[in-house]
């Protein structure tokens, strides 16, 4: 019994820090930038993936471009450097993530953002990846109730 309720707490308290930390990663950019600034965001925006790189560094190359296209709030940027990693790194849930998140809360391209969080939830469920498959799940009662 004592340990069916210690599992219960851990789960609750998994998907409250899944939670708040979904939160702070989804917080609009409202900081204004240089024109320096500006200009070296949209520089790596445009940059194409370096060849060969190893699997985390072409990581970091796409996160540092997602973040810049978030920080000058460019959506059309962000979903092209989305798809870009995407197809480079199918298995990486991060691209997947964000693209669907993202294109819930735009107009008109929800569905696909669902279909999207939906097959992350599935790939989750099977890899039995259970703080991933919380935070689907609240991501997704979220959206659908929004």
């Amino acid at each position: 019994m004592k340990s069916k309720r210690s599992q219960h707490l851990i789960s609750i308290a998994l998907t409250l820090l899944a939670y708040f930390g979904c939160q702070a990663q989804e917080l609009p950019s409202a900081k204004k930038f240089s024109n320096q600034e500006n200009i070296e965001l949209r520089q790596l925006i445009e940059q194409e993936p370096p060849t060969n790189l190893p699997y985390g560094k072409l990581s970091e190359f796409f996160q540092k471009q997602e973040e810049a296209s978030f920080k000058l709030n460019d959506q059309n940027s962000r979903e092209k450097i989305l798809r870009n990693w995407m197809k480079a790194q199918p298995e990486n849930i991060s691209p997947r993530w964000n693209l669907g998140m993202s294109l819930i809360f735009v107009g008109g391209r929800a569905q696909e953002g669902f279909e999207l969080m939906e097959q992350i939830y599935r790939d989750t469920t099977i890899t039995k990846d259970a703080i991933a498959t919380i935070r689907v799940r609240i991501k997704l009662a979220e959206a659908y109730l929004e």
